[in-house]
């Protein structure tokens, strides 16, 4: 494995965690807090750094699976930046609509992350 790729697994891994503890853990207080905030900026930063990474190493970057994966790494940062925006006007509503789509564009980036597992897989 080389190590871009290396650095890149390792990235994209460290963001499923990150999503899925920030996901369910705003999700249980029903508020969005500034340490969700943080957690959601580290889980793009490993998200993104992988996206690049694998794409500069895929023969294609315009592949079923990277298009899966950019519209993923989008719609986290989105969800990031409305969480940004609902600290910032301290919006409760907005709040319990964070808590209904986040976990619906979990889902969906959980199932871009299971493809390419899938997809590296069957490479091989």
């Amino acid at each position: 494995m080389s190590p871009t790729l290396l650095i890149a697994v390792i990235s994209i891994f460290l963001a499923a965690i990150v999503y899925t503890i920030v996901i369910f853990a705003q999700r249980k207080s029903g508020v969005v807090k500034p340490w969700h905030l943080i957690l959601l900026c580290l889980g793009v930063v490993y998200d993104t750094t992988s996206t690049v990474l694998m794409s500069k190493l895929a023969k294609s970057p315009f592949t079923a699976h990277g298009i899966a994966g950019y519209a993923a790494n989008g719609l986290m940062v989105l969800l990031t930046i409305f969480a940004g925006v609902i600290l910032f006007k301290k919006d409760e509503k907005l709040g319990r609509i964070f808590s209904k789509i986040s976990l619906y564009i979990w889902v969906l980036w959980m199932i871009s992350f299971v493809l390419g597992i899938i997809v590296s897989q069957s490479a091989h």
